[in-house]
């Protein structure tokens, strides 16, 4: 009984730890805001090299040639795995808050994990008269 109990417990904690996936890529999203208020614009960039550094334990300043063919290739696959998506991109105001959307396509990477979250615009310039 104690045998089969111990097996019940560590399959779960593998399970959770199997199910826990990779980094959340939404923590990589940078969204900046241009433009005049009421007219503003918002753009995003993914820090893909940190992101991936962080996703399958690399230094990003370790050269290509020690990293095995097989990470690189998973890589390679995770870096086209996901998409991002702005709620609204233009007509933006100072104030208004816009929601950036990650989804990840798991069937190409388990090192990634979609997400969302909410940024209030700001940093645009006030409309002259």
């Amino acid at each position: 009984m104690k045998k089969w109990m111990a097996g019940v417990i560590i399959g779960s904690g593998l399970l959770l730890l199997s199910a826990c996936g990779g980094v959340d890529v939404v923590d990589y999203v940078d969204v900046t805001f241009s433009g005049n208020d009421t007219e503003g614009t918002a753009d995003y960039e993914v820090d893909q090299v940190k992101m991936l550094s962080d996703a399958f334990d690399i230094d990003p300043d370790t050269n290509p040639e020690n990293v095995n063919e097989e990470t690189i290739k998973e890589a390679q696959d995770a870096q086209v795995a996901y998409e991002v998506i702005l709620s609204q991109t233009e007509a933006l105001s100072n104030g208004d808050k816009i929601t950036v959307e990650v989804i990840v396509d798991e069937d190409k990477t388990n090192k990634l994990e979609g997400g969302k979250k909410t940024i209030k615009v700001s940093g645009l310039k006030e409309a002259k008269d």
